[in-house]
């Protein structure tokens, strides 16, 4: 993605991704294993785009660039420690890497507009699904925490977080 601003929301969605080690403005760094592994299956004969996609890094997201990543990490499978041979031990499991199931993959992968259109949407609902799951890991944060304090005494420790940002927390986080 390189020579292309990444915006906070996109960054936000990259790093929540496994394949994904860091986001920098104007570059995505992919995990050694991600890499072992996209190697791996593209020498099996799996399509480069379908492993992506699959990662959650379909080209609606990273553009042109899974071509060129394949043939870089591919050129240097040796260097990643990358067993390409038919009976290599894998080195991940599709599900360490997977953000969408298989079936999503093949229905975000139609060439039509409408195809490149459901993508996008499928993309911005997975972002939706990631930033729910991150309230709901921070709710339960806090939940433990109100916990923590009336097991000590604070008594009072829900009622006052309730009122200082105006909503009932007398119910636990589910």
């Amino acid at each position: 993605m390189a020579n292309k601003e990444i915006d906070s929301e996109m960054k936000s969605y990259l790093e929540s991704l496994p394949a994904v080690e860091s986001v920098m403005s104007d570059r995505i760094y992919y995990s050694d294993t991600f890499k072992r592994y996209v190697v791996q299956r593209y020498a099996a004969g799996d399509s480069p785009t379908r492993i992506f996609r699959e990662a959650g890094l379909g080209p609606s997201i990273i553009r042109k660039r899974i071509e060129r990543c394949i043939a870089r990490w591919h050129d240097r499978a040796a260097e990643l420690g990358v067993d390409i041979s038919a009976n290599a031990e894998p080195v991940a499991k599709p599900s360490d890497f997977a953000a969408i199931s298989p079936v999503e993959a093949d229905l975000s992968a139609e060439n039509t507009d409408d195809g490149r259109h459901l993508a996008e949407i499928e993309m911005l609902m997975r972002q939706q699904v990631l930033l729910l799951e991150k309230i709901r890991r921070s709710l339960r944060s806090v939940e433990h925490r109100l916990n923590t304090l009336e097991a000590h005494g604070c008594n009072d420790a829900r009622r006052d977080i309730g009122a200082a940002v105006g909503t009932d927390v007398s119910n636990p986080v589910v």
